[in-house]
């Protein structure tokens, strides 16, 4: 079954493995997992055709890519909304571009790889700087905004939260505190 913008439930079973979601292939070359499942064959693939897509967006010459740094760019006082949102508007390119063929199994794993690679962008370009608090909170903000964008409901949203575990949650929030307190104020209008 493949995913569609504003279908109503589309990530809610996909859980949410802590700051980045489940599924994340190991760089050891393992194929991809979602939860304690291997990928079929066909998920392995799409995964790899769908990376490749994005990375060719990001690393070559087009008006895609110039959008998405340009996004960065006005976003880079807030460097993981920046990749947060260049990234889910990455993934959502790619899943339009499919006709939205794209399996549903795949796109966390697909968003968190291509998080990383976003973030690597970012960097060369100097953009602004990456630690690991930032790549975090940059996941957690990726996948609400394409939970909303494949319009999970509240709840379904909450299920994905309340799947982690707890000392993932008491983690992430101690991460969230941290990135907070480094952040710029914001002016009150």
């Amino acid at each position: 079954m493949s995913m569609q913008p504003n279908n109503q439930g589309s990530l809610a079973s996909q859980g949410a493995g802590g700051a980045a979601p489940q599924g994340m292939p190991a760089e050891d070359g393992r194929e991809l997992t979602q939860g304690t499942e291997a990928a079929t064959p066909e998920e392995q693939d799409a995964y790899e055709r769908v990376v490749l897509a994005g990375d060719e967006i990001l690393f070559g010459s087009s008006e895609a890519r110039e959008a998405l740094v340009k996004k960065m760019t006005l976003d880079a006082p807030k460097p993981a909304e920046a990749l947060a949102n260049a990234t889910a508007l990455l993934v959502l390119k790619l899943d339009e571009q499919s006709g939205g063929q794209i399996p549903e199994a795949i796109i966390l794993p697909v968003a968190a790889e291509l998080l990383e690679h976003v973030g690597e962008l970012a960097e060369s370009l100097k953009l602004f700087p990456i630690d690991e608090a930032v790549g975090n909170h940059a996941a957690q903000l990726m996948v609400g905004h394409l939970a909303e964008a494949y319009g999970m409901t509240e709840e379904e949203i909450a299920g994905m939260v309340n799947s982690v575990p707890p000392e993932a949650q008491q983690q992430i929030a101690r991460e969230q505190g941290e990135y907070a307190l480094k952040q710029p104020p914001t002016e009150a209008i």
